[in-house]
């Protein structure tokens, strides 16, 4: 079996369950969310956001880039397992402390008194979500998304099913945290159950010093990262207010995490695939390529569907008292269509160990998105998504640029091979937004069915027409897969 088809068979099963994890996590987080929000207004949601994007940030400090760095390692020692683990207890201990004495300061700069209450409660899910990063590393490094699949999809139901219960029977925004809360319970509590690791009982900072080259960059870029994707949050919540960023939030909800969601399944499933060919750089580029094409056209067609339907999806889903979504709506289905396909610069860096250099990248393109958002702000909640639009397309160039170099590429070399497909992206949704009062008065058969159609076959012809040796590569990679592993079963 040569290398090329080696790397697709270990990632191509893998993704199938992550996949399955990724969709699964959409399809409850869809269904979910429509009945919290028929029973709960958009300041809840605004008011439990302010809480919850603070937390997020402190959250990333548990983990600290250790549960890559772990992936990224060939042979990590029982001793580095159980160090790592232990550090990341003493963090998420200590963070919770931190955020729970932080409650007075929250509600203060918010003006609200509510977030007293919420933050401390919030301030326990740091020591839940301390006991998992190292369990659920092992899984991802020996690529058994099975596991986590079933510990992640118990998690969501269980969590769901609860907190929607508080939800009908009246406790309002606390039943949202519930939610936040009793998804790491549950998702933590199946992780033990199910990874078969359990730590020693030993603590040793030489253990953990040579990750530190690793995890230590990743972290900060994890860092920037998350300002970059909340930090319009909470400008929104302190300048315009609670109920905009409720309408916002679930905007950002119904278009924007879909597509992170895409790119968090193949970062987690090429990382560790990637990892184990980093020396191979043109098959990491040819591969890289594809995936990078196929998530560009898969996040434009969804981004072109919740365009054209995003009246009668508010009104189906959410009701009329989130009507005033429909214009963030459509502003962020731009961001949501280049978010995957940007964010893909992160599997090679770190694929390479080039963590350091990704760190340095984040810094320079923050203050870009900082300015666009607060810009954006004077405009309101749409004009903040048109911010964090433009500056996608500003940092996301050098980034992409930087990260191809690492394979001896660059982001020339990318575009040559396919910019008739991002031409005719960007004139369709020209396009759409020109004559997106004619679209609002088609019938909803056109605008369900009709329309995408004429759209998705379009793109996918002349998709399939620039792209055809990569295409016909792909292919042939994954009916040699499956009928491998159908003539073994």
């Amino acid at each position: 079996m040569s290398r090329e088809s080696s790397l697709f068979k270990q990632s191509f099963f893998a993704a199938i369950w992550n996949g399955s994890e990724n969709l699964s996590i959409q399809i409850l987080n869809l269904a979910f969310g429509i009945f919290f929000a028929r029973l709960l207004s958009p300041e809840d949601f605004g008011l439990v956001a302010l809480a919850t994007v603070m937390a997020g940030f402190l959250d990333l400090f548990i983990d600290s880039g250790f549960g890559s760095a772990l992936i990224q390692a060939k042979d990590p020692s029982e001793n580095q397992k159980s160090s790592l683990f232990w550090l990341n207890i003493m963090i998420g201990v200590f963070l919770g402390f931190i955020f729970f004495l932080s409650a007075g300061f929250l509600a203060n700069f918010y003006e609200d008194t509510r977030l007293i209450a919420i933050t401390q409660i919030i301030s326990l899910n740091f020591i839940l979500s301390s006991t998992v990063p190292v369990q659920l590393a092992l899984l991802r490094k020996e690529l058994n998304m099975k596991l986590i699949f079933k510990g992640r999809i118990a998690a969501l139901l269980l969590s769901g099913g609860i907190s929607l219960a508080l939800a009908y029977y009246g406790f309002g925004y606390w039943s949202l945290v519930a939610r936040v809360i009793l998804t790491s319970f549950f998702f933590a509590a199946m992780l033990w159950l199910l990874s078969g690791w359990f730590p020693k009982l030993h603590y040793q900072f030489k253990d953990v010093k040579s990750f530190l080259n690793f995890s230590l960059p990743l972290l900060g870029s994890n860092l920037v990262g998350y300002l970059s994707r909340n930090l319009d949050s909470l400008i929104i919540g302190k300048i315009i207010g609670k109920v905009s960023l409720g309408l916002y939030n679930r905007g950002f909800q119904l278009v924007v995490i879909p597509g992170t969601q895409i790119n968090g399944m193949l970062a987690q499933t090429l990382f560790s695939s990637f990892s184990k060919r980093q020396d191979n750089n043109e098959l990491l580029y040819r591969s890289f390529k594809i995936v990078f094409k196929i998530v560009l056209l898969v996040s434009v067609f969804s981004g072109v569907y919740i365009f054209i339907n995003a009246p009668l999806l508010i009104d189906v889903l959410l009701g009329d008292k989130w009507t005033a979504v429909t214009p963030i709506l459509r502003v962020l289905t731009l961001y949501a269509a280049i978010l995957p396909a940007v964010k893909l610069v992160g599997i090679l860096f770190n694929s390479k160990g080039a963590t350091q250099k990704l760190l340095k990248i984040s810094l320079v393109v923050f203050p870009i998105y900082l300015l666009a958002v607060f810009i954006g702000a004077n405009f309101g909640a749409v004009g903040v998504a048109y911010g964090i639009f433009i500056s996608m397309i500003i940092s996301g160039i050098p980034q992409l640029n930087a990260s191809l170099k690492l394979i001896d590429k660059n982001l020339l070399t990318l575009m040559k091979s396919g910019w008739p497909s991002y031409i005719l992206y960007i004139l369709v949704y020209g396009v759409l937004f020109w004559f997106v009062g004619d679209i609002d008065t088609f019938s909803n058969g056109m605008k369900l069915v009709g329309l995408p159609l004429i759209i998705y076959g379009s793109l996918t012809f002349f998709w399939y027409w620039i792209n055809k040796e990569e295409a016909q590569w792909l292919m042939q990679l994954i009916r040699k897969n499956l009928g491998r592993n159908k003539s073994n079963s």
